[in-house]
């Protein structure tokens, strides 16, 4: 599920990972990821210590390894939770270039390009996830719904947003 308390609880496990092994930089980069994915959803009560949070556990998921993917996928969340677009979409490319199949940093960077305006690039970078993951999850669908409403394209965001919705019926940003 994708909800609050099922985003902490994650976090909450890979704080047990990190207990097991601190050196370990890809939970530490998944920690950062918990706290600006909070943020982008709106859910945290203070997003500015939130995305504090998470830029020093990417800080120290770096330390550790360089070729984390998951850690530039985490600051780029962070950076577009800041409207920083073009930092953002340099440090998706960084995953994109450690982990080229990394279908989540495909559809990041969708989503990212609908932000800054730019939907028929948005388009294509999800596209470009899904055919990495077929059976993608439903914030895929909701990405491409994002990029087809803002080309005007209506009606096929609806349609996106109804698999999302069939994805997960507790996704309230599917209904809005």
């Amino acid at each position: 599920r994708f909800t609050p308390d099922a985003v902490r609880a994650s976090r909450e496990f890979y704080a047990q990972v990190i207990e097991l092994d601190p050196d370990y930089a890809r939970p530490l980069a998944n920690i950062a990821f918990t706290y600006a994915l909070e943020v982008a959803f709106g859910w945290s009560a203070k997003p500015e210590q939130d995305l504090q949070k998470a830029e020093d556990y990417i800080e120290k998921a770096l330390s550790i390894d360089l070729n984390t993917h998951q850690a530039y996928l985490a600051q780029g969340l962070l950076y577009r939770s800041q409207r920083r677009y073009d930092e953002a979409l340099a440090s998706f490319q960084k995953a994109m270039d450690i982990a080229p199949n990394s279908a989540d940093a495909y559809a990041m960077v969708s989503l990212t390009y609908v932000f800054a305006g730019k939907p028929n690039k948005g388009l294509e970078a999800i596209e470009k996830a899904m055919v990495r993951n077929p059976d993608h999850p439903f914030f895929y669908l909701y990405t491409k719904a994002m990029a087809q409403f803002h080309e005007d394209r209506f009606e096929d965001a609806i349609v996106s947003l109804q698999k999302a919705l069939n994805k997960n019926s507790n996704f309230i940003q599917g209904r809005l």
